[in-house]
């Protein structure tokens, strides 16, 4: 399997578009009527999973295909830099332990079942945000919100607003603003004060493939976390082992956060 990093764009985009079966307008339209079937369906289930060993991207779109094609399953999407893959399935077709099974059978994912509770008349966060964990929250309006360089870049790719490859960038640029987040203020917690921008993150949480090369420059507060990593987590290890260690890390990050990310409603924001 390809593993595909941060200065790979053109090629992952290329995939992306190629992966899909259907024309992209159309595939966004079916799969955002399946998030609103499975709000309007009593029997339901919202599951969550946070996946380690998620580091090619080639794999995690063919699951992603894959599993949207299963009966059962109303809706599904990874977000690549929270490491999480949501689903809204009928249990009575699909349970969460299927789910799970299907995800482990990959040869590079170990996926952990974080929630799995109710879909009728799950919404937004109270106060129209799409993502609260302790300490901070991100606005409908912040998610919504892409950096006008991406859109030059997006619009290169010939990548439209309402297709299927926008409302995953999407997904996953607002994954990326709660990850910056939540990554900042733990740095902060753990005595690494900003200091000079510049530099570069590890690859283990380098920026995603969306972002332009003039965002790419480190903030003074994305270095103090660049130091955090390298020291505490990976411990300069940015091969498998690192990744691992990474990921295990960003799990109980997440958990001792209690971060409650619900960016597929972003598709019925727009």
């Amino acid at each position: 399997m390809t593993h595909l990093y941060l200065r790979r764009a053109p090629a992952f985009l290329l995939l992306l578009i190629l992966a899909l079966p259907v024309p992209v307008k159309a595939a966004a339209a079916n799969r955002t009527l399946g998030l609103r079937r499975a709000l309007e369906s009593p029997g339901a289930v919202r599951s969550v999973f946070f996946l380690r060993g998620m580091n090619c991207r080639a794999c995690t779109i063919l699951i992603d295909r894959s599993l949207n094609a299963q009966e059962g399953i109303y809706w599904a999407r990874f977000n690549y830099p929270l490491r999480i893959f949501v689903a809204f399935h009928d249990p009575k077709k699909v349970g969460a332990e299927d789910l799970e099974q299907a995800l482990d059978q990959t040869e590079s994912l170990d996926a952990s079942l974080i929630a799995s509770t109710a879909a009728r008349g799950f919404s937004l966060l109270e106060g129209g945000a799409a993502a609260a964990w302790k300490g901070g929250s991100l606005s409908v309006d912040d998610a919504l919100h892409v950096p006008e360089p991406f859109l030059k870049q997006l619009e290169g790719y010939m990548i439209e607003k309402g297709t299927e490859e926008w409302k995953q960038v999407l997904y996953e640029i607002s994954g990326e603003k709660v990850r910056g987040r939540i990554l900042r203020a733990k740095a902060r917690r753990e005595g690494y004060t900003p200091g000079e921008g510049g530099g570069e993150l590890p690859v283990v949480i380098a920026k995603d493939f969306y972002w332009p090369a003039d965002l790419l420059p480190l903030t003074a507060e994305e270095a103090a976390v660049a130091r955090l990593v390298k020291e505490k987590v990976t411990l300069g290890n940015e091969g498998e082992e690192g990744r691992m260690r990474f990921d295990r890390w960003l799990e109980e990050l997440w958990a001792e956060a209690a971060l409650d990310f619900r960016g597929e409603f972003l598709e019925l924001q727009e």
